[in-house]
């Protein structure tokens, strides 16, 4: 049994890593400071840049503290098999870090980027494990750009 667990788990670790990788034909728009042609836009780019950063470490480390400030004053959340429905951005800091600290990351990385002058959308898969199994996840959110910082509106990990 536990052959068959450390077998699956190896698995879902390389399937998910030959999912992200460039040869797998990812449309990755990069929004790294410094990756953009000079215009005004790239300080948006990486404003956007460095709150992805922190919402992939978040999750990575199952710390919602790290991206709490960047949640929208309402934000759609729609977690696997837990909650779901609009939440404050107080009270979705708490359902994340609950969700995040029953699940312990073994992989995790944005994959796709896409971004306009007011929202933008990323999305990335990882291997959780959760009551000793493997299981591949997901993670999709959303971001506006208001009042001149970007800010998570949706928050969905399938």
């Amino acid at each position: 049994m536990r052959l068959k667990f450390t077998i699956l788990f190896f698995i879902c670790i390389l399937i998910s890593l030959t999912a992200n990788s460039p040869a797998a034909g990812s449309a990755r728009q990069d929004p790294r400071p410094g990756s953009g042609t000079g215009d005004p836009q790239d300080s948006v780019s990486a404003a956007l840049y460095h709150v992805l950063k922190d919402v992939e470490e978040g999750i990575i480390n199952g710390d919602a503290n790290l991206f709490a400030s960047s949640i929208a004053p309402q934000i759609y959340i729609n977690l696997s098999n837990s909650d779901e429905g609009y939440f404050s951005s107080n009270q979705s800091s708490f359902v994340i870090q609950h969700f995040l600290s029953a699940s312990r990351l073994a992989t995790f990385h944005f994959s796709t980027i896409r971004s306009d002058d007011s929202s933008a959308y990323a999305t990335g898969g990882g291997t959780v494990v959760r009551r000793g199994f493997a299981e591949i996840i997901q993670v999709y959110v959303s971001l506006k750009y208001q009042n001149g910082a970007w800010l998570l509106t949706q928050f969905n990990v399938y």
